[in-house]
């Protein structure tokens, strides 16, 4: 877990511009758009279906049988239970309704505004409030005046234009009714009349007569008091539908627009912005594998990071260690040279090979350093210049490079005393490279080469070689094995992880100690080497020149 969070933090940290780049980006780009988008502005109504309006414009016909038996269009039933099977179409249906272009046309011609219903400058919206019969009208518009007045006078609309539906609607069925009842109370007086002929009845079939007529009068009574009641609630549903949705909140002016928010837009602008950002840097990661942290090092190849070194200023000389010793980046080769005998607790390591996966990783400058530090620490340090085929240690030391290495190897041993030039740093012996061989790694393999080391050994505390880069030649794999440790050199934002994988597969042979890396040239201000570059919590004071 915490490895996670260092990686991800040391990301952070790398992509830093482009993340703050992302979110002034983004930021600006809603703040910009905010400023240049008209107001909008919304206003809304909550309106309640009207629980007595039994009435559905396409479900609410009658029909009327013979004898004043009234039906519905479906079948046989009663108002109240057909209006239990309607009642959960209602609210669709009004929503449906309210937003109609007739509906809307009419509201604007109430209004007094010309508007066509195709160009209306605001945006209508019937919200449905689930297992209720709350419908919520929203209007949004650039006209907050426009907006207010449609949400209030929309629903009034609404209710004349249902109720003028219903009554053209029922006329035919009240006309109908109307007829039914008049023809019902005919019979109804047709048969008082003939009851009042045989009121009393002379013989058993007169009696049978009047009993019948009763019966049937009985029964017209009660159909017409059917066809009344049911002209009555006809009436009654009509006139209810001037009042089938009510107001319950009618709508307020709207103090604000609802967009654009500059505030809330310029934030959320510069999350988006950020959020992308992190997209974009975590793409560049996983595509760019150049070495940029400690994490990446030991995951990928397995190694201990045992120096960072900060990039310095051009302008400052390559031996740094020696024209300014107490200079704060010189502490990070002291810091090397402490890890490094750590690392040589079991195992001294008299003999250190400094190389990299392949030129321009700074090498030659890390063992140049190193050598100064290990000098002035009083140890008896040989520095040998063995990249036979692009050597710098001579300019470093500004020294000539002639009787280096190549014309060593080709001498007595006993003249050997006597090769090793003076580096102008006490306790430090420079064996430059000498002229260049046009064979490199014949050269170095040689059992003359191993006599050599083996005599700076015993001359010397450490020797320190500087040898190719590991990918450009065989050289330094060949060194390799003659070395009591080998040290890799990567350069932060320049080493690729792939080639630096390469480099230590080459290395992992018998006899080849990988003793770690040294990641060179980090960034001088990051929280990265301020916090790393101390060898494991140790202090160092600089080690004056002696």
């Amino acid at each position: 877990m915490n490895h996670s969070l260092s990686y991800l933090s040391a990301v952070l940290r790398r992509q830093a511009r482009l993340l703050v780049l992302g979110v002034l980006l983004g930021a600006g780009a809603a703040f910009l758009m905010s400023h240049l988008t008209p107001p909008v502005y919304r206003a809304s109504t909550t309106l309640l279906i009207n629980a007595t309006d039994n009435t559905l414009a396409d479900e609410s016909g009658w029909r009327i049988k013979a004898r004043g038996q009234v039906v519905f269009k479906g079948g046989s039933a009663n108002l109240n239970s057909n209006w239990v099977r309607l009642s959960d179409q209602r609210a669709p249906t009004y929503a449906e309704m309210l937003l109609l272009p007739s509906t809307v046309a009419a509201t604007l011609q109430e209004l007094g505004l010309s508007f066509p219903v195709d160009s209306l400058p605001a945006q209508l919206n019937v919200n449905l409030t689930s297992d209720t019969q709350l419908l919520d009208l929203q209007v949004t518009s650039p006209d907050a005046q426009l907006a207010v007045d449609l949400a209030r006078t929309l629903p009034a609309v609404f209710n004349h234009i249902y109720a003028t539906l219903l009554t053209a609607q029922y006329a035919e069925t009240q006309a109908n009714l109307a007829q039914e009842i008049a023809a019902v109370q005919d019979q109804v007086a047709q048969a008082q009349v003939l009851i009042n002929a045989l009121e009393t009845p002379r013989d058993l079939a007169q009696a049978a007569d009047l009993e019948r007529l009763q019966s049937d009068q009985a029964q017209l009574r009660q159909s017409l008091a059917e066809l009344t009641k049911t002209s009555a609630d006809l009436r009654l549903t009509v006139a209810q539908a001037n009042n089938s949705l009510i107001v319950v909140e009618p709508a307020l002016a709207p103090t604000a627009p609802i967009y654009p928010r500059p505030i809330e837009d310029t934030v959320l602008g510069g999350l988006i912005g950020l959020l992308g950002a992190i997209g974009l840097a975590s793409l560049i990661e996983a595509v760019d594998d150049r070495v940029r942290s400690s994490d990446q090092i030991e995951r990928v190849l397995h190694l201990p990071v045992i120096g960072r070194i900060a990039q310095w200023p051009t302008s400052d000389p390559a031996l740094l260690a020696w024209h300014t010793p107490r200079a704060p980046m010189v502490e990070a080769f002291r810091a090397l040279r402490t890890n490094l005998q750590f690392a040589g607790v079991d195992h001294p390591l008299r003999t250190l090979l400094i190389t990299s996966d392949s030129p321009s990783q700074g090498k030659s400058t890390i063992a140049a350093n190193l050598a100064v530090v290990m000098a002035q620490a009083g140890l008896r340090v040989a520095l040998v210049d063995a990249d036979l085929r692009h050597p710098n240690l001579h300019r470093m030391f500004d020294r000539a490079n002639r009787e280096g290495l190549t014309e060593v190897l080709r001498r007595d041993p006993t003249e050997w005393p006597t090769c090793a030039m003076l580096s102008g740093v006490p306790n430090l012996s420079l064996v430059v490279s000498g002229a260049l061989p046009p064979n490199p790694a014949e050269l170095l393999g040689s059992q003359r080469m191993r006599q050599w080391l083996e005599f700076l050994r015993q001359t010397h505390d450490v020797v320190i070689i500087d040898a190719p880069p590991i990918l450009s030649a065989t050289d330094a794999t060949v060194l390799a094995h003659q070395v009591d440790g080998v040290v890799l050199v990567a350069a932060y934002g320049v080493t690729r992880l792939r080639t630096a994988a390469v480099s230590k597969q080459q290395l992992d042979q018998p006899g080849v100690r990988c003793v770690g890396v040294v990641l060179n040239r980090l960034p001088p201000c990051t929280w990265a080497y301020q916090r790393d570059y101390q060898p494991h919590g140790a202090t160092t004071q600089a080690d004056s020149p002696a």
